[in-house]
């Protein structure tokens, strides 16, 4: 390696670096936040906490799912029951939609509805 491409040399493998991360990053990565106002809400907090920090959802739906576990032959059986709580939050003509999932009482997820 000539002397002048060696300062450069470990810039570009930094730069190689991070461009393999952001390619191999999820796109919806950030999808685990919501903004309310000035207040963040993230996965984790539950559902009075959200409540709190936004307000009462445009939308609410709530259902049981079955919870499956598999036995050692592979087969499936029900282990119980967890209530899923869907809320939506329309944000305004400027933003996507929330889709809030909680999860007995817990929020796991949070979608922008393109």
């Amino acid at each position: 390696m000539n002397q002048l491409m060696r300062p450069l040399f470990p810039i570009a493998l930094l730069l190689c670096g991070a461009l393999a991360a952001s390619l191999g990053a999820p796109a919806h990565a950030d999808d685990d936040v919501m903004r309310c106002g000035s207040k963040l809400v993230q996965t984790g907090i539950d559902g009075k906490q959200v409540l709190a920090l936004c307000g009462e959802p445009t939308q609410r739906t709530t259902e049981e799912v079955p919870v499956l576990a598999r036995r050692a032959n592979g087969t499936t059986f029900v282990n119980g029951k967890v209530t899923v709580e869907v809320w939506t939050y329309h944000r305004g003509s400027s933003r996507f939609p929330a889709r809030l999932k909680f999860e007995d009482g817990k929020l796991v997820s949070i979608e922008f509805v393109r």
